[in-house]
């Protein structure tokens, strides 16, 4: 799995257990967690805290609709970019060219910090598989949220997706 590009995360299960369908709607209708994106021999972010800590800061929410929102763009010949949350120096840029490129980008220094080729076959492999990750990791926590507006909105989101993928 050394050569591979793929998003994983730990969810906050008590935090997200915790809610109502309400709160989870009047809150701003994101899962948290610890996440990582690993390109190649890439890594940001991490699944567990060395730190001790019990509940990881990162909106995976966010994360699966821009990743959604990527595949619908590179589907579409766009480029796309995704500046990251925690790590606000820090943007990935998305374009085709040979293949599906993925830059980590620094906005401070204007520099590529690395560098990442996949093939767009596998984007949108890698995209169906989160979609459906994201989906059964919440239904396992708490079923009642996928009813919320952020989840119908996310929902949405990926038919607009597949769609595009069925059109070509």
């Amino acid at each position: 799995m050394d050569d591979e590009a793929f998003i994983d995360w730990n969810i906050n299960r008590e935090e997200l257990k915790s809610y109502s369908l309400n709160e989870f709607d009047k809150e701003d209708g994101s899962v948290y967690g610890f996440m990582v994106l690993k390109l190649g021999e890439y890594h940001l972010g991490y699944l567990k805290s060395d730190t001790g800590l019990l509940e990881g800061d990162e909106d995976i929410s966010f994360y699966v609709d821009k990743l959604i929102g990527c595949g619908i763009a590179i589907i579409k010949g766009e480029d796309y970019s995704i500046r990251l949350l925690h790590r606000n120096l820090l943007e990935v840029h998305v374009t085709m060219n040979n293949g599906v490129e993925i830059e980590i980008w620094n906005t401070r220094t204007n520099n590529t910090e690395w560098k990442y080729i996949i093939r767009k076959s596998d984007l949108l492999a890698e995209i169906r598989r989160v979609y459906s990750k994201y989906i059964a990791d919440v239904k396992d926590i708490n079923e009642n949220v996928l009813k919320s507006e952020s989840f119908i909105r996310t929902a949405e989101l990926y038919d607009k997706f597949l769609e595009k993928v069925y059109e070509k």
